[in-house]
């Protein structure tokens, strides 16, 4: 519910309270992926904690097209906040990528079609596959998943352990 740089400021705090740990990857679920985008373009926690590798679960990496026509829905803003109004592809874009190895799984039929009828090409019933894209990733793939679902889908796991060991799905 709070903006991008509200969560962006909580994620850093957490890192550097982590004590015993000298390097972290991250795993994320849709704004989530913007999340770390902003975290990584503070480089000023990174002397402390290195990071590692980054896997995205259907990201709104180029923003979404469903955020821009309700972005000023009073129904979005109240179940969304702050967040809501960001999510759209001007103010995803101007995150920088990520500058350390990074993998996405984007949820899909894989028929060109996905799972929305108002969303134009495959998609996870939410964000689309061409949205999840940005450029640099090392792995891409898409998962017959829908979007609120495929984070916790025992599809996803094994994808996310071997990008975070090996950095490719």
């Amino acid at each position: 519910r709070a903006g991008l740089d509200e969560h962006a400021g909580q994620l850093k705090q957490l890192i550097l309270r982590l004590e015993d740990a000298d390097r972290v990857s991250f795993v994320t679920h849709s704004m989530g992926g913007l999340v770390v985008r902003k975290v990584l373009e503070d480089e000023s926690w990174q002397a402390k904690i290195k990071p590692g590798r980054l896997v995205m679960i259907a990201p709104p990496n180029r923003g979404s097209a469903v955020a821009q026509v309700l972005k000023d829905n009073p129904a979005y803003l109240a179940l969304y906040g702050p967040a809501g109004r960001q999510l759209v592809p001007d103010v995803a874009m101007r995150i920088a990528a990520p500058r350390i190895p990074f993998g996405i799984l984007a949820g899909g039929k894989g028929d060109g079609a996905g799972y929305n009828p108002l969303l134009p090409g495959d998609d996870d019933g939410t964000v689309s596959v061409p949205e999840t894209r940005l450029e640099g990733v090392q792995a891409f793939k898409v998962l017959p998943r829908l979007h609120g679902i495929i984070a916790r889908s025992p599809l996803i796991e094994p994808h996310v352990l071997s990008f975070l060991k090996s950095g490719r799905f």
